[in-house]
């Protein structure tokens, strides 16, 4: 006679047959065999396309990061404001339009620059005199220089090189 059993495995008991001396039946035994195996091999297939799906989310979490880093770090640059140099206080000795003549560089330069006016002031660029000499500029070349139309012209003078090179004014038109 015949009797069923459970035998455990990766998935729900399946019944295994036994024959009357408690001997497992052959058959039944290969079949419940495959059953399990076959269980098996599901399982390791789900569990390699679980893992294949979790590889692709890690990838997609770390491409939004990399995104996310970089767009912050645009969003930083565009914030960043490079400070204006402060406007330069108008030198105390006057002048007129008169006083901005004799200048190394040709006249033109000096009425397009500032009109002829050597307290003239840029208040964007804080750029200073007849020949319009940012400050940054003065600070590097004239620092021992005054102001005055005096010391504008011996700045323009070096700048210039005696008059030879004009490129610090080459966009004057």
């Amino acid at each position: 006679m015949a009797t069923v059993g459970l035998v455990a495995g990766p998935t729900a008991a399946a019944p295994r047959s036994t024959t009357a001396g408690d001997q497992p039946d052959p058959l039944t035994a290969t079949a419940d065999l495959q059953v399990t195996v076959g269980a098996y091999v599901r399982d390791v297939i789900e569990v390699e396309r679980i893992q294949g799906v979790v590889a692709g989310l890690q990838q997609a979490v770390g491409d939004v990061i990399a995104a996310t880093v970089a767009a912050e770090a645009r969003a930083a640059a565009a914030r960043r404001v490079t400070p204006r140099p402060a406007p330069v206080a108008p030198a105390p000795t006057g002048g007129g339009s008169g006083a901005c003549t004799g200048f190394a560089v040709p006249d033109y330069i000096i009425q397009r620059e500032s009109g002829g006016n050597p307290n003239a002031v840029n208040s964007s660029s804080g750029a200073y005199g007849c020949a319009q000499i940012m400050p940054y500029v003065w600070s590097a070349n004239c620092s021992d220089l005054s102001r005055d139309v005096a010391g504008q012209r011996e700045c323009v003078n070096r700048l210039s090189n005696g008059g030879t090179n004009l490129s610090p004014w080459a966009t004057t038109r």
